[in-house]
């Protein structure tokens, strides 16, 4: 089996000018090509509404579906939903540059694009700082409530310790 990134690409050069529709699923072998990555899990539909022009293409995106990801708070995996829409521009020029997030050159010699990398960015950037059970319709009573009770155990220790004298004055401030 080749490499499965490669199932991700467009070929442009045979397509004739005007709209062109595409439809990609992303599943646990897409995000295994990225091991450094939080994402281990997850499936996705991506559709994809290709504008081909003389010049350029335009590519509308979305990406529907779910990944998983581990809770901030319980520290167990849930699936969190991702609802990805974004534009892409290709130039057609004398060199290859896809430096740019929105807008890439391919050149002369080239004949598709390979949009792997720019599902994975997408994907990972849909992913809130924190994460946790109970957001974007997901159900907080799937948080694991034997680590809850654990953090609240572990707080109310903290407040119960001794404060040591000297940073007793500053505590006074915060309470005002």
């Amino acid at each position: 089996m080749g490499n499965i990134l490669n199932t991700y690409s467009i070929n442009y050069k045979g397509l004739k000018l005007g709209k062109h529709h595409f439809e990609f699923e992303i599943n646990d072998k897409f995000f295994e090509q990225y091991p450094e990555g939080e994402i281990g899990k997850g499936s996705l539909s991506v559709n994809i509404e290709l504008y081909k022009q003389n010049t350029m293409l335009e590519l509308n995106i979305e990406i529907v579906g779910s990944i998983q990801v581990n809770c901030d708070r319980c520290l167990e995996p849930f699936s969190f939903p991702i609802n990805y829409n974004g534009n892409l521009f290709v130039k057609f020029g004398h060199e290859t540059n896809i430096e740019n997030d929105e807008l890439w050159i391919m050149g002369e010699s080239e004949y598709e694009i390979n949009l792997a990398q720019y599902f994975y960015e997408s994907i990972t950037l849909s992913i809130p700082i924190s994460k946790f059970h109970g957001m974007e319709g997901t159900k907080k009573s799937e948080c694991n409530k034997d680590m809850l009770q654990r953090i609240v155990k572990k707080d109310l220790q903290k407040d119960s310790t001794e404060i040591d004298p000297r940073w007793s004055k500053l505590k006074g401030l915060t309470e005002n």
